[in-house]
């Protein structure tokens, strides 16, 4: 989230940043104990990705929209399997201690990167689906991830708009899971605290 905006200015780096990102969560998955079966697919679906993401990336001149849109449908499968196996975990723990905290706060930050994945997809279906501010020195995907962690945290500065019903129900719903996860969360914290 912090080196993200910078690399826009950096072409060679765009390449980089999915490996380093994909890798960075399969790392972390590998350490949940999950089986290997699990593993392998998960593994597999990261490395579709990681490649269409770079197919995707030196097609751009071309304007492909549809190996973009793979891309990142393959990506936002791949976060959704994160979140569910960083969740999984979580919810088995029988104690509070810093790798529940530590995965709350990554399924938090993920539901976000998902989010911005679900409105660039929606970007390339309907170009028209979004009012991106021309006042903003950023590219449409990172205003998209933008838009996608203001409307999380439910901040909404109001620069950028969804233009269409889909866009609207998709901001709808990460407005509740931006509201309703923390509280879950807490709740769940304070339930093992009392079971101790």
């Amino acid at each position: 989230m912090v080196v993200t905006p910078f690399l826009q200015y950096f072409d060679r780096f765009n390449i980089w940043f999915p490996i380093i990102f994909f890798s960075t969560i399969i790392l972390a998955i590998n350490t949940l104990g999950f089986s290997k079966k699990f593993i392998y697919i998960f593994r597999g679906i990261a490395i579709f990705a990681y490649l269409s993401s770079i197919i995707s990336h030196l097609q751009m001149l071309n304007h492909i929209d549809t190996i973009e849109i793979f891309s990142d449908v393959l990506s936002a499968l791949f976060m959704i399997l994160s979140i569910v196996a960083i969740a999984l975990r979580i919810l088995s723990e029988t104690e509070i201690n810093g790798d529940v905290i530590k995965g709350a706060i990554c399924i938090y930050l993920m539901i976000g990167i998902l989010w911005g994945i679900f409105y660039k997809i929606l970007v390339n279906i309907n170009a028209n689906s979004f009012e991106l501010s021309i006042f903003i020195d950023a590219s449409p995907q990172y205003q998209l991830f933008y838009f996608s962690f203001t409307t999380l945290t439910t901040l909404g500065y109001g620069d950028i708009s969804p233009l269409n019903s889909v866009g609207m129900m998709l901001s709808n719903i990460e407005a509740l899971l931006g509201q309703l996860f923390p509280a879950i969360f807490i709740s769940k914290l304070v339930s093992l605290s009392l079971n101790k």
